[in-house]
């Protein structure tokens, strides 16, 4: 199982992913509280 965390902020929110062991799946990244931001969002998760 994978969980992701996402800090939801005005303007730039930060996402992040990890196995169910703790293996860092996605480092931290920031991205936009936009259209271009929530598809570099769905691109880094599939």
């Amino acid at each position: 199982m994978s969980y992701v965390g996402v800090d939801i902020a005005k303007l730039n929110h930060l996402a992040s992913a990890i196995s169910s062991d703790g293996e860092v799946l996605i480092e931290l990244f920031k991205f936009t509280n936009d259209a271009d931001g929530f598809q570099m969002l769905v691109s880094k998760l599939i």
